[in-house]
C-alpha cells in the first residue's frame, strides 16, 4: 500500500507544478491511477487490511494515507469500508477460534448427558460469551498499542507476528492467512511481457533457448537489486550462440 499510494501522491504533486507539459502528463497519469484505485467496489480490501496488520503502520497510518490521496467524501467512504471489512474478518476468525476451542465430544455429551444441570449449561454459555468479547476486543488493543519503528531496516513482519504478535490470537490467525496472499500479479505478467521486448521484429532470429536465457538472467539480476540491460547482452549472446552452433556442426 505504501508504494502504491506513494505513486498517487507523486502524481498529485506533479499536477501542482508550473510546467504545463508535466501537469498535462500528471493529469493523464491520474486517470490511469484512478482506473485501478479509484473504484472502491473493485478494490481488494485485503491490501488495506494487510497494512493495518503491519505493526509499523496500523489503522492510523492507513487513514492518513487515504485522506491525503482522495477527496474528503471518498476518503470517508473508503475508510468506512475498510473498517467494516476488518470487523467482519475479525468476527469470522473469532468464530473459528471458538469452534477450535470447543470439543465436539464434550458438546455432544453436554446435550446428551443428564448429569449436566441447567445451571452448569447456563454458566458454560456465559463463559463462552465472555471469552468471545475478550477475543473481539483484541483488535482495539492492537490498534491502540505503540507502533513499531518504521525506520528499522531489519524489521521482519512475519517474525513479529510469530513472536510478539502471538499474544493476539485472532489477529495472528488473520495475519498468517492474509500476509501470505500475493498483493498483485504484476510481477508474473511482467515476466511474460518481457518476451516481446527481447524478441522484437529486429531480433527475430534469436532461438527460443537464447530468449529464455535472456529473460531468466534479467529476472535473476533484478532479484539481486542489480541493474541489467538485456539489450547490451544480446550481441554477446548471439556471438556465443553462433560459436556453439559452429562447434556442434563440426564432425
Amino acid at each position: 500500500m505504501k508504494e502504491i499510494f506513494g505513486v498517487g501522491w507523486m502524481i498529485i504533486k506533479m499536477m501542482t507544478m508550473e510546467d504545463e507539459h508535466k501537469k498535462d502528463m500528471a493529469t493523464r497519469m491520474k486517470l490511469k491511477f484512478y482506473k485501478y484505485w479509484g473504484n472502491f467496489d473493485n478494490t481488494n480490501m485485503l491490501i488495506y487490511i494487510a497494512a493495518v496488520l503491519d505493526p509499523r503502520f496500523k489503522m492510523r497510518w492507513v487513514k492518513w494515507m487515504i485522506q491525503g490521496t482522495y477527496p474528503n467524501s471518498e476518503a470517508s467512504c473508503l475508510i468506512a469500508k475498510i473498517t467494516d471489512s476488518l470487523d467482519r474478518l475479525v468476527a469470522y476468525y473469532t468464530s473459528l477460534g471458538l469452534e477450535d476451542k470447543e470439543n465436539p465430544e464434550s458438546h455432544h455429551s453436554k446435550n446428551k448427558e443428564k448429569r449436566h444441570s441447567l445451571m452448569d449449561a447456563m454458566f458454560d454459555d456465559a463463559e463462552e460469551s465472555e471469552e468471545a468479547e475478550v477475543v473481539k476486543s483484541e483488535l482495539q488493543y492492537y490498534l491502540d498499542n505503540i507502533r513499531e519503528d518504521r525506520k528499522n531496516p531489519n524489521f521482519d513482519i512475519l517474525h513479529w507476528w510469530k513472536t510478539t504478535g502471538s499474544k493476539y490470537k485472532v489477529l495472528a490467525m488473520m495475519a498468517r492467512d492474509i500476509l501470505a496472499i500475493p498483493v498483485s500479479t504484476v510481477a508474473s505478467e511482467s515476466a511474460f511481457s518481457a518476451g516481446s521486448r527481447v524478441l522484437d521484429r529486429f531480433r527475430s532470429s534469436l532461438t527460443p533457448k537464447i530468449v529464455e536465457a535472456l529473460i531468466c538472467t534479467q529476472d535473476w539480476y533484478r532479484d539481486n537489486d542489480e541493474d541489467l540491460r538485456v539489450e547490451e547482452m544480446v550481441d554477446e549472446l548471439e556471438y556465443i550462440e553462433s560459436e556453439m552452433e559452429t562447434l556442434n556442426s563440426q564432425p
